[in-house]
């Protein structure tokens, strides 16, 4: 494996920039990270900031979590907080899935419907297949576009 391999690899745990050296972070973010590395990355940001706060505030959050009513209040709102999040949260996915709740002849349906999409898609490329990986797939489609523009 060469160097430049390698370099190109990390493109899913770092943004490394383009060949023409600009960072796209946010193409980087939604399309081609890692899911693990983004999370990792949030947490840690998190962590850090609530340690800083910690460290900064130390005696103000002392004496507001040793009052018994200030740690009743964050507690109790915490708890509702919770509870409206987690009905929220079974409701979407309720809906969600009634659309999904459908019969078997339906599902094969759209099962051949998506072979169909990307048979097609493989004949208008000329290579054969279509690529799930959304980055691999925009960037395929971008240069089928721009082939079938300058012809």
């Amino acid at each position: 494996m060469s160097v430049t391999d390698r370099y190109w690899g990390l493109r899913d745990w770092f943004p490394v920039p383009r060949r023409n050296g600009r960072f796209y972070v946010i193409r980087w973010v939604l399309l081609e990270a890692n899911r693990l590395a983004v999370t990792g990355a949030l947490v840690t940001f998190m962590f850090s900031a609530l340690m800083a706060v910690g460290w900064i505030w130390t005696f103000e959050m002392q004496q507001v979590l040793t009052e018994t009513p200030a740690v009743q209040t964050i507690l109790s709102s915490l708890l509702s907080g919770i509870i409206l999040l987690v009905s929220i949260v079974v409701s979407i996915n309720s809906i969600v899935l009634s659309h999904d709740i459908t019969s078997v002849e339906a599902q094969e349906d759209r099962v051949r419907g998506v072979v169909e999409f990307r048979r097609d898609i493989g004949r208008l490329t000329e290579s054969g297949e279509s690529p799930t990986d959304p980055a691999a797939f925009l960037g395929l489609m971008a240069s089928v576009i721009h082939d079938r523009a300058t012809a």
